[in-house]
Protein backbone atom coordinates (compact mmCIF):
# COMPACT_ATOMS: atom_id res chain seq x y z
CA UNK A 1 0.00 0.00 0.00
CA UNK A 2 3.01 2.17 0.68
CA UNK A 3 4.26 1.72 -2.69
CA UNK A 4 0.77 1.83 -4.53
CA UNK A 5 0.35 5.34 -2.83
CA UNK A 6 3.75 6.24 -3.75
CA UNK A 7 3.16 5.62 -7.71
CA UNK A 8 -0.50 7.34 -7.49
CA UNK A 9 0.56 10.26 -5.63
CA UNK A 10 3.39 10.82 -8.48
CA UNK A 11 0.95 10.51 -11.17
CA UNK A 12 -1.65 12.65 -9.95
CA UNK A 13 1.01 15.41 -9.79
CA UNK A 14 1.87 14.78 -13.66
CA UNK A 15 -1.81 15.31 -14.10
CA UNK A 16 -3.43 11.71 -14.08
CA UNK A 17 -6.97 12.15 -12.28
CA UNK A 18 -7.82 9.60 -10.10
CA UNK A 19 -10.58 8.05 -11.73
CA UNK A 20 -8.41 7.21 -15.13
CA UNK A 21 -6.24 5.13 -12.19
CA UNK A 22 -6.42 1.58 -11.86
CA UNK A 23 -4.65 -0.82 -9.76
CA UNK A 24 -4.86 -4.24 -10.73
CA UNK A 25 -4.30 -7.18 -8.10
CA UNK A 26 -4.35 -10.79 -8.13
CA UNK A 27 -7.33 -12.96 -7.15
CA UNK A 28 -4.95 -14.38 -3.86
CA UNK A 29 -4.22 -10.80 -2.76
CA UNK A 30 -7.67 -9.92 -2.63
CA UNK A 31 -8.04 -12.49 0.30
CA UNK A 32 -4.52 -12.06 1.68
CA UNK A 33 -3.63 -8.84 1.46
CA UNK A 34 -5.46 -5.38 2.63
CA UNK A 35 -7.22 -2.92 0.27
CA UNK A 36 -3.65 -1.30 -1.19
CA UNK A 37 -5.76 1.88 -1.67
CA UNK A 38 -5.47 1.97 2.34
CA UNK A 39 -2.28 5.05 2.37
CA UNK A 40 -3.87 6.95 -0.06
CA UNK A 41 -5.29 10.59 1.10
CA UNK A 42 -9.05 9.83 2.03
CA UNK A 43 -10.03 12.69 -0.50
CA UNK A 44 -9.13 10.21 -3.43
CA UNK A 45 -9.08 6.83 -2.01
CA UNK A 46 -12.41 5.64 -3.65
CA UNK A 47 -11.93 7.36 -6.66
CA UNK A 48 -8.72 5.04 -7.37
CA UNK A 49 -10.17 1.81 -9.45
CA UNK A 50 -9.22 -1.59 -7.83
CA UNK A 51 -9.75 -3.95 -10.06
CA UNK A 52 -9.50 -7.91 -9.20
CA UNK A 53 -7.96 -10.12 -11.82
CA UNK A 54 -10.16 -13.76 -12.00
CA UNK A 55 -8.75 -15.54 -14.68
CA UNK A 56 -11.85 -17.87 -14.75
CA UNK A 57 -13.29 -14.79 -16.60
CA UNK A 58 -13.12 -14.82 -20.25
CA UNK A 59 -15.14 -11.27 -20.55
CA UNK A 60 -12.60 -10.05 -18.15
CA UNK A 61 -9.56 -11.00 -20.42
CA UNK A 62 -8.22 -10.01 -24.20
CA UNK A 63 -5.87 -11.66 -26.39
CA UNK A 64 -2.63 -10.39 -26.24
CA UNK A 65 -1.40 -12.53 -29.53
CA UNK A 66 0.01 -15.90 -30.15
CA UNK A 67 3.70 -16.61 -28.10
CA UNK A 68 6.58 -17.54 -29.63
CA UNK A 69 5.59 -21.33 -28.69
CA UNK A 70 2.26 -20.84 -30.27
CA UNK A 71 0.29 -20.47 -27.10
CA UNK A 72 -2.20 -17.74 -26.90
CA UNK A 73 -1.52 -14.60 -24.34
CA UNK A 74 -4.50 -13.89 -22.44
CA UNK A 75 -4.18 -10.76 -20.17
CA UNK A 76 -6.26 -8.90 -17.80
CA UNK A 77 -8.72 -6.35 -19.81
CA UNK A 78 -7.62 -3.33 -17.24
CA UNK A 79 -4.14 -4.20 -18.01
CA UNK A 80 -4.54 -4.72 -21.52
CA UNK A 81 -6.40 -1.45 -22.30
CA UNK A 82 -4.74 0.86 -20.23
CA UNK A 83 -2.82 3.65 -21.59
CA UNK A 84 0.36 2.96 -19.16
CA UNK A 85 1.08 0.09 -17.32
CA UNK A 86 3.40 -0.02 -14.42
CA UNK A 87 4.33 -3.65 -13.26
CA UNK A 88 5.07 -3.83 -10.10
CA UNK A 89 7.23 -6.77 -8.91
CA UNK A 90 9.39 -8.78 -6.38
CA UNK A 91 13.08 -9.25 -6.92
CA UNK A 92 13.81 -13.08 -6.23
CA UNK A 93 17.43 -14.66 -6.17
CA UNK A 94 17.38 -15.80 -9.83
CA UNK A 95 18.06 -19.63 -8.42
CA UNK A 96 14.72 -19.41 -6.29
CA UNK A 97 12.21 -22.02 -6.69
CA UNK A 98 9.49 -21.23 -8.81
CA UNK A 99 11.23 -17.97 -10.22
CA UNK A 100 10.96 -16.79 -13.71
CA UNK A 101 12.21 -13.47 -13.84
CA UNK A 102 10.74 -10.30 -13.65
CA UNK A 103 8.42 -10.16 -15.82
CA UNK A 104 6.69 -13.09 -14.19
CA UNK A 105 4.91 -10.91 -12.05
CA UNK A 106 2.51 -9.45 -14.35
CA UNK A 107 2.41 -12.76 -16.39
CA UNK A 108 0.93 -14.94 -15.56
CA UNK A 109 -0.64 -13.56 -12.71
CA UNK A 110 -2.43 -11.52 -14.61
CA UNK A 111 -3.22 -14.28 -17.41
CA UNK A 112 -6.23 -16.87 -17.97
CA UNK A 113 -6.28 -20.03 -15.68
CA UNK A 114 -5.22 -22.23 -18.09
CA UNK A 115 -1.97 -20.64 -19.15
CA UNK A 116 -1.31 -19.83 -15.46
CA UNK A 117 -1.70 -23.34 -14.50
CA UNK A 118 0.81 -24.24 -17.29
CA UNK A 119 2.81 -21.58 -16.36
CA UNK A 120 3.30 -22.61 -13.20
CA UNK A 121 2.98 -26.63 -13.53
CA UNK A 122 5.80 -28.27 -10.75
CA UNK A 123 7.69 -30.08 -13.76
CA UNK A 124 8.38 -26.52 -15.63
CA UNK A 125 9.73 -24.56 -12.86
CA UNK A 126 12.01 -27.17 -11.28
CA UNK A 127 14.69 -27.09 -13.73
CA UNK A 128 16.75 -24.25 -14.59
CA UNK A 129 16.40 -25.05 -18.53
CA UNK A 130 12.95 -24.85 -18.00
CA UNK A 131 12.71 -21.68 -15.81
CA UNK A 132 15.06 -20.02 -18.40
CA UNK A 133 11.80 -20.55 -20.95
CA UNK A 134 9.39 -19.52 -19.19
CA UNK A 135 11.10 -16.09 -17.97
CA UNK A 136 12.03 -15.71 -22.09
CA UNK A 137 7.48 -16.52 -22.20
CA UNK A 138 6.88 -13.72 -19.59
CA UNK A 139 9.59 -11.17 -20.98
CA UNK A 140 8.14 -11.82 -24.68
CA UNK A 141 4.28 -10.90 -22.77
CA UNK A 142 5.76 -8.22 -21.32
CA UNK A 143 7.03 -6.46 -24.18
CA UNK A 144 4.20 -7.16 -26.27
CA UNK A 145 2.19 -5.25 -23.98
CA UNK A 146 4.61 -2.56 -24.32
CA UNK A 147 5.42 -1.94 -20.47
CA UNK A 148 8.82 -0.26 -20.49
CA UNK A 149 8.65 0.98 -16.91
CA UNK A 150 8.67 -1.06 -14.16
CA UNK A 151 9.06 -0.87 -10.38
CA UNK A 152 10.70 -3.69 -8.40
CA UNK A 153 10.89 -4.08 -4.72
CA UNK A 154 14.14 -6.08 -3.43
CA UNK A 155 12.27 -7.46 -0.28
CA UNK A 156 14.34 -7.41 3.43
CA UNK A 157 13.92 -9.07 6.26
CA UNK A 158 10.19 -10.19 8.04
CA UNK A 159 8.16 -8.80 4.85
CA UNK A 160 10.21 -5.39 5.03
CA UNK A 161 11.03 -3.48 1.56
CA UNK A 162 14.90 -3.11 1.14
CA UNK A 163 14.74 -1.09 -1.34
CA UNK A 164 12.72 0.24 -4.55
CA UNK A 165 13.87 0.43 -8.16
CA UNK A 166 12.13 1.82 -10.77
CA UNK A 167 12.82 2.84 -14.13
CA UNK A 168 13.24 1.14 -17.47
CA UNK A 169 12.53 -2.39 -17.39
CA UNK A 170 16.03 -3.92 -18.05
CA UNK A 171 18.05 -1.24 -15.73
CA UNK A 172 15.80 -2.03 -13.44
CA UNK A 173 15.70 -5.83 -13.67
CA UNK A 174 19.57 -5.31 -13.62
CA UNK A 175 19.99 -2.96 -10.45
CA UNK A 176 17.15 -4.72 -8.69
CA UNK A 177 18.70 -8.17 -9.69
CA UNK A 178 22.42 -6.75 -8.45
CA UNK A 179 20.60 -5.36 -4.97
CA UNK A 180 18.87 -8.45 -4.30
CA UNK A 181 22.34 -10.62 -4.91
CA UNK A 182 24.02 -8.07 -2.72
Amino acid sequence: AEIISAIVVQLLAGGVSAEEITIVRTDAEKTTTIDPRFQLPESIRERVCLDTHDPLDRNRLCYLAASSDAHPIYLNRSIFEADLVIPIGVARLKDSLAYTGPASGMFAAFSDKQTAERYRAPRLIESAGRRGKLQALANEASWLLGAPFVVQIVPGRANQVLHVVAGQAAEAFSRAAELCEA
